[in-house]
């Protein structure tokens, strides 16, 4: 099965569990580091948009931001566009491959990718290309998963929050079978393709990254 036909099947369980208030608070954290210095992001991109919560929690803390997100899957797109219909602030969405857009060189005041680089079968091409369409001095913002931490310190951090622990759960089975990221290997993806200023942190009691880079 390819990977389209992967995220299109599992939309409607992703939507469900990953539209709720921790999920968006975390995303809305990973984003705040867009606004480093003062920066309010103009036209922001989101890789891998899914069911479009990331993009929900930009506009909590930028309202007049305009997202572009982007999915190969188009019942993920279908479930962002039913739900942004609830929502303020302006979203557009598009159906690409994050490793050749249709965006012009240095469109992009900001990107944001949540949960999304360690499902693509080649990183350094959409890292690129991502550096393509931001413009010089832009910055990243990305939550990525660790090779480290345990399930169970999730699960103490979180007692009363069963849908937030089973979403960890069910991302900490997904990152084993597309692969986890050591530090090394992130940073060595994020130079190579253009990037500098890369930080790393533990985040979600060390099952993430919390990973920021200047174009």
């Amino acid at each position: 099965m390819d990977a389209v036909r992967i995220f299109d099947a599992g939309a409607l369980a992703y939507s469900w569990i990953t539209h709720q208030p921790t999920w968006r608070a975390h995303c809305r954290e990973v984003a705040s580091h867009l606004g480093r210095g003062g920066h309010e992001p103009k036209r922001l991109l989101d890789l891998g948009i899914g069911p479009g919560v990331s993009a929900f929690a930009v506009h909590d803390l930028w309202p007049t931001c305009h997202c572009v997100g982007i999915d190969v899957s188009p019942k993920m797109l279908a479930h962002a566009r039913k739900l942004a219909a609830r929502e303020p602030g302006s979203l557009e969405l598009v159906l690409t491959d994050a490793a050749a857009m249709p965006f012009d060189s240095e469109s992009f005041d900001s990107v944001l990718a949540h949960s999304f680089l360690y499902l693509v079968p080649d990183p350094v091409a959409v890292m690129r290309e991502t550096a393509r369409v931001l413009a010089p001095g832009a910055r990243v913002a990305m939550l990525e998963p660790r090779d480290g931490g345990r399930v169970r310190d999730i699960v103490r951090a979180h007692p009363r929050e069963p849908r937030f622990v089973g979403s960890m759960v069910g991302w900490r089975v997904a990152s084993r079978n597309f692969g986890r990221w050591t530090e090394p290997r992130l940073r060595h993806v994020l130079y190579e393709t253009g990037f500098s200023e890369v930080t790393l942190r533990p985040t979600l009691s060390g099952l993430g990254w919390l990973v920021t880079a200047t174009r």
